[in-house]
């Protein structure tokens, strides 16, 4: 911490330091809860609390965006609470502080996340990777609480959606969009449907909203004149596929990365 103002804040055309990452609790069997879940361990953060919002004060006032892995409610709210005594002790416009996975939540974290501009940056195909073991770590109750992406996108909260590579066998975003508009688990459950993306909020989400969750949404995310021209050609119209069809397409007829073709069928 008394070297974090000497960071190199390193940028060339593809890639730049934006920020820093943190994991406050492990995955689902050990992940940091208000009660007790049937994993290894559920109450204990792997930081200690007091000493990780001194860090996050800090890491803030270097002006760079902060990320902190979240599993457990426990846990988004401890990092709800950081972020926000971090900006409250040094306001500054829009740092877009990200909540990563965020996958049990309170309903008292949702309109905290919104007023403070956390960004919700979430997995939704953990829900067929994983969602099975859910039930048997949390329990049926707290199911409703799993991923609650619609209650975020109605009360205004910015949502991002990603596979969370390498960590799952899943890398291609056809398959995260999938997960968020299906929520089936593996065992072919629908785990809370009512928070089920359409395909245009996933597509967003996985496009323009992921831009703007990077402080980039002026450059990609979106086809305007001025930008990147980042882009896919997909084969089919994935809007008209079967969930089926679209978690398993990887088929596309032109990548363009910068205006510039880089792989055409």
């Amino acid at each position: 911490m008394e070297k974090v103002d000497q960071l190199d804040t390193y940028q060339d055309e593809f890639s730049r330091i934006a920020g820093y990452k943190f994991l406050i609790d492990g995955q689902s069997p050990t992940a940091f809860c208000h009660q007790p879940h049937n994993g290894t361990r559920w109450d204990m953060p792997t930081w200690d609390p007091e000493e990780y919002k001194k860090v996050i004060k800090t890491l803030h006032d270097t002006g760079l965006q902060i990320c902190t892995h979240s599993i457990g409610d426990a846990a988004v709210d401890l990092v709800i609470d950081a972020y926000g005594g971090a900006m409250n002790a040094n306001p500054r416009s829009d740092p877009r502080h990200r909540l990563e996975h965020v996958v049990l939540t309170t309903p008292q974290a949702t309109p905290r996340m919104r007023d403070l501009g956390i960004i919700a940056s979430t997995n939704p195909h953990f829900i067929f990777v994983g969602g099975d073991g859910y039930e048997n770590i949390f329990g049926t109750e707290r199911l409703a609480r799993i991923m609650v992406i619609r209650e975020w996108l109605n009360a205004g909260v910015h949502v991002t959606i990603g596979s969370d590579a390498p960590s799952v066998p899943f890398h291609h975003p056809a398959a995260t969009m999938a997960g968020a508009i299906s929520r089936i688990t593996f065992s072919q459950k629908t785990m809370g449907g009512e928070q089920s993306m359409t395909f245009n909020e996933a597509l967003r989400a996985h496009t323009i909203e992921a831009a703007y969750a990077a402080h980039e949404e002026n450059i990609k995310g979106s086809l305007e004149p001025g930008k990147h021209a980042d882009l896919v050609v997909w084969d089919k119209d994935p809007g008209s596929l079967s969930i089926k069809e679209l978690a398993n397409t990887t088929q596309v007829d032109m990548t363009m990365v910068g205006g510039k073709i880089v792989f055409q069928a």
